[in-house]
């Protein structure tokens, strides 16, 4: 039997309750412990954490596209640095085959189509920018499930059968920050903004030592960079009150949760092997003196 303290609370959450997806979006950025405490509330079925889904998945998708396009824009290697030139023939030999002498000129592209006009080259398919924004948002809808078993936990303490439902939506409405991180790179892109590193993971060049540590500790530290961003960090926290909060955790299994998930965040990308630590640097190739006879007269 519930308490009129509890009714009372339990009446001014449901009338916090946002409507539509601005005003979700808004709440989860603005007002986050109240948002969860009204997800806690058995409200009416809603759509909404669906939409806000499919409209975390299109700005991820869609970044990881301009991105696509960016390195496949970018211009081709001049040579390895500190290694052996572009290939320009063999010297002393043949020079580059430039067409058959007295013949037909080389071939320097596509024959034109039935219309009569050459397709243009390099030209992005429609299937496979598709398949690319699907691949860029997969590693965030397979992390929502995992989030969603690791938010059982809380349940489970508590001796409750997880409510997955509610687990998925704390996931997904926790992934927001991801969101505006994707909407911010493609407004940076779209003016001229060029790649950069993940995260932090530029800072690796400074440590000292890091070349000499062994292969997967520098995947981990490099992934941990990587992973150390304002939305991030951010991301955690809104974890954290979704556990606190939306499934009534106690601090310690929200903290557990959370940090589980931090770990799992920097450790996923290198066991999929989508992550790793930048090759190590070439060594420079040391001219040893050669002894010469001397000229005899």
């Amino acid at each position: 039997m519930s308490t009129p303290a509890r009714r009372s609370t339990t009446e001014i959450v449901l009338r916090s309750r946002p409507r539509g997806l601005l005003g979700h979006v808004r709440m989860v950025l603005l007002q986050p412990v109240l948002f969860f405490r009204v997800l806690s509330v058995p409200q009416p079925e809603s759509r909404v954490w669906l939409w806000a889904a499919i409209l975390i998945l299109f700005l991820i998708g869609a970044s990881g596209v301009r991105q696509a396009e960016m390195n496949s824009a970018a211009p081709p290697s001049e040579g390895i640095p500190g290694g052996a030139p572009p290939f320009e023939g063999i010297p002393g030999g043949a020079p580059p085959f430039e067409g058959m002498p007295g013949g037909a000129p080389p071939f320097e592209g596509a024959p034109p189509n039935m219309g009569g006009e050459a397709p243009a080259a390099n030209s992005p398919d429609a299937a496979d920018t598709i398949i690319t924004g699907m691949v860029a948002a997969s590693g965030l809808f397979f992390g929502w499930f995992a989030l969603s078993f690791l938010l059982s936990f809380v349940s489970l303490v508590r001796g409750l059968p997880p409510p997955f439902g509610i687990n998925l939506q704390v996931a997904i409405w926790a992934s927001l920050p991801f969101a505006i991180m994707a909407g911010v790179q493609l407004l940076y892109y779209s003016n001229g903004g060029k790649l950069g590193a993940q995260g932090l993971s530029g800072l690796v060049k400074d440590i000292q030592g890091f070349d000499t540590f062994a292969p997967f500790l520098r995947d981990v530290i490099y992934s941990a960079l990587a992973q150390l961003t304002l939305f991030g960090l951010w991301m955690l926290v809104l974890v954290y009150l979704g556990a606190r909060y939306a499934l009534r955790g106690g601090r310690a299994a929200a903290f557990f949760v959370t940090l589980t998930w931090a770990f799992f965040a920097i450790f996923a990308p290198i066991v999929s092997g989508t992550l790793r630590a930048p090759p190590l640097p070439l060594p420079e190739l040391i001219s040893l003196p050669t002894d010469t006879p001397p000229d005899t007269p």
